[in-house]
């Protein structure tokens, strides 16, 4: 192959920037190693593994040599690709990726077992698995594992996520996130938002919130995002279980074709204790708090998990998702015949259902046992 004119990419290297060019390689090659603001190394491979290419791609645009070494960088991307200087721009322009790079912080090691690497891949499936069906369909998500996730679900999976791996020292496991169209036709997404933005903005809103929850328990939260953030715990808590990793760091990237989101601005680190501490055993932290009341006549809000009947009149018993002084938890009640279809109409419907009554903790688990009031959607209401 013969050598394009370095010349020819020092346009290139004045028009765009080293994460523009950091999302373009991440559609084919593969991020080796990463030295957070100072170089990233990149490797490209063909289809039988052998290497075609690895270069250095500098980061810190204040060394003095920057601009000579992102031109060299560029350089090479063009020859190992076998693109002149025009084209790799257009395909640089055309990229709209949001990346999310999944560090282990792990004791110094060169390799991970079988069983580690197949345990953190699990993983890292279940939480952008769970990320997408909770921004496609939250209210189907909410009922924990009733059904098959969407086929939109199954799509972005396919279709819009890739993922590459480092080689050597810590592991990181890049997501690539193809932009694509924007949201035009679902009503249940952001509009003129792309699916995988959105996915994305609501994985990295929840992390930070589970990165924070050990620094303050009793914190507040949407309702809506409870049970995404719950789920994600037991995933997260998986990868850092493994025998000597310390963390794992969550660092997104998001394109810069698009607005950036509020959230995900700087690396989210996740330690086995904060992990340990986060929403995997509610009934732990409701009994340490000094907020609980027992007995105390109250109204909780949330969706019906489960129904089953208590007795042969027509009495049920409802298992809630809700929050409690702040904590995500399941609660029991045990409702009237008339309290128990409005209970069934908010379950089928996939909508809220406020309970109100005497509410009791016992046996390690929340039971309202005196209910007063059931409202659901649309002011129906029960009262005894």
């Amino acid at each position: 192959m013969s050598q394009l004119s370095r010349d020819d990419f020092r346009e290139i290297a004045s028009t765009v920037t080293p994460r523009r060019v950091s999302h373009y390689l991440a559609t084919t090659w593969d991020l080796e190693s990463r030295v957070e603001g100072i170089k990233e190394i990149w490797q490209l491979r063909d289809e039988d593994g052998k290497l075609q290419g690895r270069i250095m791609l500098p980061l810190a645009t204040d060394y003095v040599d920057f601009f000579d070494r992102f031109t060299e960088a560029l350089n090479m991307v063009g020859n190992v690709s076998g693109m002149d200087a025009s084209r790799l721009m257009e395909q640089i322009q055309e990229t709209r990726t949001d990346l999310l790079l999944i560090r282990l912080d792990q004791v110094a090691s060169e390799t991970i077992s079988f069983h580690q690497a197949k345990t953190t891949i699990d993983a890292i499936y279940d939480i952008v698995r769970d990320a997408a069906y909770f921004t496609i369909d939250p209210e189907r998500f909410r009922e924990h594992r009733r059904g098959a996730p969407p086929a939109s679900v199954a799509d972005f999976l396919r279709e819009d996520i890739r993922l590459g791996h480092t080689k050597r020292g810590s592991f990181i496991f890049t997501l690539v996130a193809r932009l694509g169209e924007t949201n035009t036709g679902d009503s249940r997404l952001e509009a003129d938002m792309p699916l995988a933005r959105e996915v994305l903005t609501s994985l990295a809103r929840n992390v930070e919130r589970i990165s924070t929850r050990g620094d303050n328990p009793q914190r507040d939260v949407e309702l809506n995002e409870l049970d995404l953030r719950t789920r994600l715990v037991k995933p997260l808590r998986k990868i850092t279980d493994s025998a000597g990793v310390r963390s794992v760091d969550l660092s997104f990237e998001w394109a810069s074709g698009e607005s950036r989101p509020d959230v995900g601005l700087r690396p989210i680190v996740l330690t086995r204790d904060i992990l340990s501490e986060g929403p995997r055993n509610p009934m732990m932290a409701i009994e340490e708090s000094s907020a609980v009341r027992i007995g105390e006549h109250r109204a909780i809000t949330g969706y019906v998990q489960s129904l089953r009947h208590n007795g042969t009149d027509g009495d049920g018993v409802a298992e809630i998702s809700a929050e409690v002084d702040g904590l995500p938890t399941t609660v029991t009640a045990y409702l009237s015949a008339e309290a128990h279809e409005v209970a069934i109409r908010a379950y089928s419907n996939r909508t809220p259902l406020t309970v109100e009554g005497d509410l009791v903790y016992e046996r390690k688990s929340w039971v309202f046992h005196a209910v007063s009031r059931v409202t659901g959607q649309g002011s129906t209401l029960w009262s005894q």
